[in-house]
């Protein structure tokens, strides 16, 4: 069993390993996780009865990312809400019937929680990208 009662399938371990690796490549991480300093962006949208959660890496803001021909633009419009920590991301995530993440700590607590799979996680440039739609 992984982080946080995350099992991998065994059918997917392979795909969900080599992305992990890449999320925890990132040198920074443990330190602040550790602090739970407000480090992402959140931005809540209703409509309806749909929940959509746009999540971001605090620094990604205001930044493009293109590897061939896909794009990804972390808008300050569509991602700059509240500054929030890890435990108002996992309260709206679980609420979400939509969710576009972005960045290598918003991902990778997706993934620690069993809201995404690993292994629909894409990389633009080497910055994770992952979107869930619950039906």
């Amino acid at each position: 069993m992984g982080p946080r009662g995350f099992e991998p399938r065994t059918s997917r371990l392979s795909a969900e390993r080599s992305n992990q690796a890449k999320l925890r490549a990132h040198p920074t991480y443990l330190t602040l996780r550790i602090n739970n300093f407000l480090m992402f962006y959140m931005k809540v949208y209703r409509v309806g009865f749909e929940v959509l959660v746009a999540v971001c890496d605090k620094e990604l803001i205001g930044k493009r990312f293109s590897d061939g021909f896909l794009k990804l633009e972390v808008s300050e419009k569509f991602y700059k809400g509240e500054v929030v920590g890890e435990d108002e991301i996992l309260r709206f995530l679980r609420q979400a019937t939509i969710a576009n993440i972005v960045g290598e700590r918003a991902v990778r607590i997706a993934v620690e929680n069993g809201i995404i799979d690993a292994e629909n996680i894409i990389f633009i440039e080497g910055v994770p990208h992952a979107q869930m739609v619950r039906i």
